[in-house]
């Protein structure tokens, strides 16, 4: 293992104990990382953390790429603080795998970023994190990360296709919210609920929910091409009926299939649904619509 320190580097120790490896800025230590609305805590450890990016602002020039490294003086960089990055404007960012979390905020509004390669260890990522970044067209969510946060990929208005490798529970609030060119992504059949506005005003043509998914209001509002759903089976979430609410002026659905129905709820179909598919017997649909939805 390349054990990088600041001698072999040629960069500066600062007198706060921070030390500068190619303009970023790293400071050791050994806090617990905490979780979205207070969650508990996560120990990494000793090791550094990513605080900031020196560049002449004077200058108003974009580099070229950040590089994290991996260690330092045989101790790992683990994390990337919160807005350690916020609105630097750089190209390319290159992330090693020691990386295990990302701050909120931490890549916000850096807009000339053109490709994102998150670390395969990787397993908090903060709000906000990639807000705004706005030329990034893939991104594989590695198998560790569990939750996506509130508008962690919101405003990345280029963002087309997003693989979900792991097994995610929660897509929080605004978490894609305005990615209006996303025309895929896979929800794995360990999530649990989808909230408001997480993919409010995206590009999106075709949603697949897995089985037990709480579904909240104007999680898929204003998706204009939105055209197909497909619900794998009926939850138990009471907004799972409201699809009305859920897919707010998603005014172009055409079709929805129906693997298999809950009991117990009264589904109030959107006026621009043309066809319903349904994996079931007549009397069974029958029992849970209404007269004026068939």
């Amino acid at each position: 293992t390349l054990v990088i320190t600041v001698a072999l580097c040629f960069n500066a120790s600062a007198d706060d104990g921070k030390i500068v490896i190619d303009n970023v800025v790293y400071e050791l230590t050994n806090e617990e990382v905490y979780g979205f609305n207070g969650g508990l805590g996560i120990d990494f450890g000793e090791h550094y953390v990513a605080t900031d990016f020196l560049y002449d602002k004077q200058e108003k020039t974009i580099s070229e790429k950040i590089i994290i490294t991996d260690e330092i003086d045989g101790i790992k960089v683990k994390g990337i603080k919160d807005y350690a990055f916020y609105t630097d404007p750089v190209k390319k960012v290159s992330l090693p795998n020691t990386i295990e979390y990302i701050g909120s905020s931490a890549f916000r509004d850096c807009s000339q970023i053109g490709e994102l390669i998150l670390p395969s260890e990787i397993k908090y990522i903060g709000a906000n994190a990639f807000f705004g970044l706005e030329k990034i067209e893939s991104v594989v969510i590695p198998e560790r990360i569990t939750q996506i946060f509130p508008y962690t990929f919101a405003m990345c208005t280029d963002l087309k296709s997003v693989v979900i490798k792991g097994n995610v529970t929660a897509i929080y609030e605004g978490a894609f919210n305005s990615c209006k060119n996303l025309e895929s992504i896979n929800f794995p059949e360990s999530l649990k609920f989808i909230q408001e506005g997480a993919f409010g005003n995206v590009g999106l043509k075709k949603v697949e929910i897995p089985p037990n998914v709480d579904i909240c209001e104007h999680a898929f509002s204003n998706c204009k091409s939105l055209k197909k759903l497909v619900f794998k089976q009926g939850g138990n979430s009471k907004y799972n009926e409201m699809l009305e609410e859920a897919f707010f002026k998603c005014y172009n659905i055409e079709a929805i299939y129906f693997k298999a129905l809950p009991f117990d709820y009264a589904y109030i179909i959107p006026e621009s649904v043309k066809d319903i598919y349904f994996a079931g017997s007549p009397s069974l649909w029958n029992k849970h619509t209404t007269k004026e939805q068939r």
